[in-house]
């Protein structure tokens, strides 16, 4: 499924960029910070655990100021469920794979501030998991989760084609339950991602 996803991604990425003539290119990769919402549902209390990551990230400009750019980001946190008397752990690897409208307005001297909004999905991978800190299998299993992408920051100019950016990311989705019926709580997750990372263009 996720070879296939990528395989997708690159092929319109490529037909985008074949037929755009006036083209710029930039990719980007950097640190992120995770900080995720705490939910509650079903009578069950969801508190996942913050954590850092990494984000790469490839425009496409089709003019001065609008560009599509598509996100894949990787991190790694700990998704904790409290339902009385149990408390569920789960160690997660979270995957985004996102595509995005990219708008840059007021340009000044270094400064390129932009906003940007789309959509994709986030693959939620479960690791080791727990029963109240004592390691125990339930059936936890890999899930995809739509989300809704939004955010903001400035690429400010280094030296030459080199840039810093620096950003704020958003992240919205349904709540994961890893197609276990004792983990479902409903509702919307909410993760946000201040990023800073290093853009080279081409």
């Amino acid at each position: 499924m996720l070879k296939r996803l990528g395989i997708a991604v690159a092929v319109l990425f490529f037909t985008m960029a074949g037929v755009c003539q006036d083209r710029r290119f930039d990719a980007s990769m950097g640190g992120t910070y995770a900080l995720s919402k705490q939910s509650s549902g079903n009578g069950i209390d969801l508190k996942p655990t913050n954590a850092a990551g990494f984000l790469g990230s490839i425009r496409v400009r089709f003019g001065p100021r609008s560009s599509f750019q598509f996100n894949y980001g990787h991190t790694k946190d700990e998704q904790v469920f409290s339902a009385s008397p149990f408390v569920y752990s789960v160690q997660s690897t979270i995957a985004e794979f996102t595509g995005a409208y990219v708008y840059n307005f007021a340009p000044r001297g270094k400064f390129e501030p932009f906003v940007t909004v789309g959509a994709g999905v986030l693959v939620f991978t479960p690791g080791q998991t727990f029963v109240n800190t004592s390691l125990s299998g339930f059936g936890a299993m890999r899930q995809y989760k739509p989300a809704f992408l939004y955010g903001g920051g400035v690429d400010y100019a280094v030296y030459k084609r080199f840039a810093v950016r620096v950003q704020y990311r958003g992240l919205i989705f349904s709540n994961p339950d890893f197609h276990s019926s004792s983990l479902f709580i409903g509702g919307k997750g909410h993760m946000a991602e201040p990023a800073v990372g290093v853009v080279f263009k081409f």
